[in-house]
């Protein structure tokens, strides 16, 4: 079994969700850039996770990757170019130093948006 089946079959992840994601989308993309703005603000408050940042330059260019990366987890599809993807990102992460507690975090508040789109 290849990693990201495995990841998938760990967590219950089937066709079914992935077509809900995929349903969301419409939703989604009018708030893409609200969600990027929203996320980054909040990592602007902790100066530890601020801290792998060089410019503001630099974050613009994340809260467009930021909207591209999530619009990419509701399309699909969620196969092992999509695994790859979000391994060189999570690689990225380690590689500048990024305190792993703000991941965790981060992608909470990002679960949060996302929840309460699919609840409105």
């Amino acid at each position: 079994m290849k990693h990201w089946e495995e990841m998938g079959d760990y967590v219950g992840f089937n066709h079914d969700d992935a077509q809900r994601l995929s349903n969301l989308l419409p939703h989604v993309t009018p708030h893409l850039q609200e969600i990027a703005d929203r996320f980054y603000s909040t990592i602007d408050k902790f100066p530890s996770a601020k801290a792998v940042f060089e410019n503001e330059a630099q974050v613009n260019r994340l809260k467009s990757s930021l909207q591209d990366w999530t619009h990419q987890l509701l399309k699909g599809p969620h196969d092992e170019a999509y695994w790859t993807r979000r391994q060189r990102i999570g690689r990225v992460h380690v590689r500048v130093g990024l305190p792993q507690r703000y991941m965790f975090t981060a992608m909470s508040l990002l679960r949060d948006h996302l929840s309460t789109i699919a609840r409105e």
